[in-house]
């Protein structure tokens, strides 16, 4: 509803999974007269589940039913500055009078085997020491360099220490590794540590 009243083009939501389908978001601009759309998937990190899952669906449901459309995707926005300053605004909002231990980035996990398949030098994510900080082609489809980026770039702009923030990765299934440390593990770290008081800040999904 912001969007549309800031914009004077046409604006639809749809949902990758939900009951306002793609389709349906496709056809409310269509019967709009729009036959040029550009999509904003809310995903600020690329992953092939989530942002690229996104682009394959769109692309699908538009040659079927709409051939005469033409699409173009924003691309994901995890260092963009205007997103950058929007977190850190909220989070200053937040630990207002919070006094803190630690805080904990927790973002949503990943397959390991999917940096590698999205990989597009198939030589350098998770096969290179140190890879998410080498600079690397590879990092425009890399989850796990992205959203090292967006934590640094917040807790820059915060001017919080080092020793007082951490990155962990919450969901996860079994028969394969995913990408660690896992946020359960991580929590029972800080407690050995010492931490008491913990903010725990999510920023892979823009309405969390």
């Amino acid at each position: 509803e912001k969007v549309k009243k800031n914009l004077k083009i046409p604006v639809s939501l749809a949902m990758r999974y939900g009951s306002i389908s793609i389709k349906k978001g496709l056809d409310e601009l269509y019967n709009k007269g729009v036959n040029d759309v550009i999509v904003l998937p809310l995903y600020p990190h690329y992953a092939m589940s989530s942002y690229e899952t996104v682009v394959e669906k769109v692309k699908l449901e538009s040659n079927k039913w709409f051939p005469q459309m033409k699409t173009s995707f924003i691309p994901p926005f995890y260092d963009d500055e205007m997103y950058i300053n929007e977190m850190v605004k909220n989070i200053k909002k937040n630990l207002k009078g919070i006094d803190y231990d630690h805080i904990l980035f927790s973002y949503h996990g990943i397959p390991e085997s999917h940096l590698k398949i999205s990989d597009s030098t198939k030589k350098h994510c998770l096969k290179v020491k140190d890879c998410c900080d080498l600079k690397s082609d590879a990092h425009k489809k890399c989850y796990r360099h992205q959203v090292f980026v967006t934590t640094e770039l917040i807790v820059k702009k915060l001017g919080i220490n080092p020793d007082k923030y951490s990155n962990a990765f919450q969901s996860r299934l079994p028969l394969q590794p995913w990408l660690k440390p896992y946020t359960d593990k991580e929590l029972e770290r800080l407690a050995i540590e010492g931490k008491k008081r913990l903010v725990i800040i999510t920023p892979a999904f823009v309405t969390d």
